[in-house]
């Protein structure tokens, strides 16, 4: 399994926050690392500010850094923390997607927790928030979260390709939940029934096609899984036809899968999270945690 060795959590005080921070805690102290809790004012691009305040603007973000520390601290010191985790914290008064991306480079950080609020993630992700962006850019797996924590993860469920880095995203996860069972499935994408049959192709010979190719791929993920170490009585292979994104918002609900798992979408595009990719659909539509996992570069 990966190791963890340092953690940041982004935090803006809401509950949101506070759930990913609770998470940041409690995995820190699962894995002896080191956690940094960082805030980020984004008083740099509040040009409004400057013709308010004039001359006072450094005296005012001056008193706003030292109150998120203040924070920021409180947090660190809640007498409920594990007391084994060493924790540190880092304010600073520009964009928090700016701030926190130079510093999870700096670290550098194994994982990034960032909150995200159910009910309003698809409006978050489409105008461009401080998470979203992080999704984006952070060098390591960012892990959105959604729920309260209520212990350990108990029901992974991973998305898997076939390339070179999904034995990678699966060791990831399990080292966030070395003992939860484990689901991975995996999405094919075939022709149309329909362009077939204007083929020649009849649905018999179809059905037949579609069954030989989900038993072919179910036989190359248990191999696969078989092959990383994944114990079998805990580990569940799904195979689907169509859209990756639905498939594994559908088998979260019907499942109850805690955390979900997936590799992350095209880091330099200029959108925060392009419309139409999996990675957006799951992040708006699920109940779950998320975890993005960028390619290896």
């Amino acid at each position: 399994m990966s190791a963890l060795r340092q953690l940041v959590a982004a935090t803006d005080f809401t509950d949101a926050a506070g759930h990913a921070v609770n998470r940041a805690f409690d995995l820190a102290s699962m894995h002896g690392a080191s956690l940094t809790l960082a805030h980020g004012l984004g008083l740099d691009g509040l040009t409004l500010l400057q013709g308010m305040l004039g001359p006072r603007l450094p005296e005012v973000a001056a008193s706003l850094r030292d109150a998120a520390l203040g924070r920021l601290r409180a947090l660190a010191d809640d007498r409920g923390r594990p007391k084994d985790v060493s924790v540190d914290v880092a304010v600073d008064v520009g964009s928090a997607s700016h701030f926190v991306d130079q510093l999870v480079r700096s670290k550098p950080a194994d994982l990034l927790l960032v909150g995200a609020r159910n009910g309003d993630v698809l409006h978050r992700v489409l105008m461009g928030s401080t998470a979203s962006r992080l999704l984006r850019t952070s060098p390591c797996p960012v892990l959105s979260v959604k729920r309260p924590v209520e212990g350990p993860y108990q029901q992974l469920l991973i998305g898997v390709g076939e390339g070179p880095d999904t034995e990678r995203h699966v060791r990831i996860a399990r080292s966030l939940a070395p003992n939860a069972s484990v689901t991975l499935l995996h999405a094919l994408v075939l022709p149309a029934s329909d362009a077939l049959r204007d083929a020649g192709i009849t649905a018999d010979m179809y059905d037949a096609f579609r069954a030989e190719h989900i038993a072919a791929a179910e036989e190359r993920i248990r191999t696969f899984a078989q092959r990383i170490g994944l114990p079998q009585e805990a580990t569940r292979v799904l195979v689907v036809v169509g859209d990756p994104a639905r498939a594994l918002l559908e088998h979260e609900e019907s499942a109850g899968c805690d955390l979900i798992v997936m590799g992350r979408i095209d880091r330099h595009s200029d959108e925060p999270l392009p419309v139409g990719s999996a990675t957006r659909q799951v992040l708006a539509g699920s109940s779950a945690d998320v975890l993005v996992i960028a390619d290896a570069a």
